[in-house]
């Protein structure tokens, strides 16, 4: 998105299926601008200001900003120690999001850098998957690649090095 046609709210491409418990690996990169991004998680397509393709529930944000988000509900949820910023590598960042019950653990790199469990289980519900597009009225590119999803897995993170 660029000036002239910067979406009001972010927008979200969303899978079709609802998913609760999961393991997501993937690769993402911000391209271009300062601006985060992020996965959506456990909530549901929201229409906002016009936009039909937002998304109301928890957000995993990287590379700036690193943390969970609960968008259009609670806000800031849960902000990075430290740790993924010092995972991050300015570049493609290969990510493991482990999502179980009211749980989300975060895998940068190969190193853990989140264990938070939401202390609302109740906003933890099945909905779809959905890959942001920030709302920023500067140019934004991001890219994703490799994503792989599996369903019901055990409570290990599979990417994390061993030391």
């Amino acid at each position: 998105n660029e000036k002239e046609n910067a979406p009001k709210v972010s927008n979200y491409l969303l899978t079709t299926k609802k998913y609760r418990n999961f393991r997501l690996v993937l690769e993402g990169k911000l391209v271009e601008s300062g601006m985060h991004s992020g996965v959506a998680i456990w909530g549901k397509k929201f229409e906002k200001d016009g936009e039909t393709n937002s998304y109301q529930g928890h957000l995993v944000m990287f590379p700036t900003g690193w943390g969970f988000y609960d968008l259009f509900r609670r806000n800031s949820i849960y902000q990075d120690d430290g740790r993924a910023k010092k995972a991050d590598n300015k570049g493609w960042n290969k990510m493991e999001i482990l999502a179980l019950g009211a749980r989300i653990r975060l895998a940068v790199n190969g190193q853990e850098v989140a264990d938070w469990t939401d202390p609302k289980p109740e906003l933890c519900e099945a909905g779809p998957l959905g890959l942001q597009l920030h709302s920023n009225t500067v140019a934004q590119e991001v890219q994703f690649r490799g994503l792989i999803l599996s369903e019901n897995p055990e409570n290990r993170l599979i990417t994390v090095e061993k030391k």
